[in-house]
């Protein structure tokens, strides 16, 4: 999983990314597209209140590599047509 690198175009509303399972990463680097204008909130589940990350930031998440996730979501305000949210774990 360290280097595995995930392309995700954010469709309306929860999007869930599954967090790679061999080997356990230390987490991963969320980097919202340049050009972007919704809205996007990171989540534990899709029925969290989460945190609203912005339009167009990067962001670091760390984990215990001996209890990581096995996903996240990504909630996005409106679909990202054509644009791609990358998402790097380490």
């Amino acid at each position: 999983a360290q280097g595995q690198v995930q392309r995700v175009v954010l469709q309306a509303g929860a999007n869930t990314i599954t967090v790679p399972a061999s080997p356990a990463p230390t987490g991963c680097i969320i980097v919202l597209p340049d050009t972007n204008t919704s809205v996007t909130t990171l989540k534990g589940v899709a029925g969290d209140t989460g945190i609203a990350i912005g339009k167009i930031t990067k962001h670091l998440l760390t984990w215990d590599s001996t209890a990581p996730p096995a996903s996240f979501v990504l909630d996005s305000v409106s679909t990202q047509t054509g644009l791609a949210t990358e998402i790097t774990f380490f």
